[in-house]
């Protein structure tokens, strides 16, 4: 079993929103939690800017405005924090 992606205890003032990011994405997966999701979060892989990237989410599953607590860059590394790129780099 996978231990749960390292995240933000709380959203920070300039989190993007589950919908924020939607808007700002070319495409988008079904909202998931699996066994890499810590309770209480949700997770989204979209193609933005950054590329392919996975976000995480604090709140209900699916809410539209949850907001972002880290994001995982495909094929770069894994970033606590709430913007759709930057973040602190974490190991994951």
């Amino acid at each position: 079993m996978s231990n749960p992606v390292p995240v933000a205890d709380e959203p920070d003032s300039t989190a993007v929103t589950y919908r924020e990011l939607l808007q700002h994405s070319t495409s988008a997966s079904e909202a998931f939690v699996d066994v890499q999701t810590p309770p209480g979060h949700f997770g989204v892989v979209v193609k933005n800017v950054g590329g392919v990237q996975t976000y995480w989410f604090k709140g209900t599953l699916g809410d539209p405005a949850a907001r972002t607590v880290a994001r995982t860059q495909h094929g770069v590394g894994h970033y606590i924090g709430g913007g759709v790129l930057g973040g602190t780099p974490a190991a994951h």
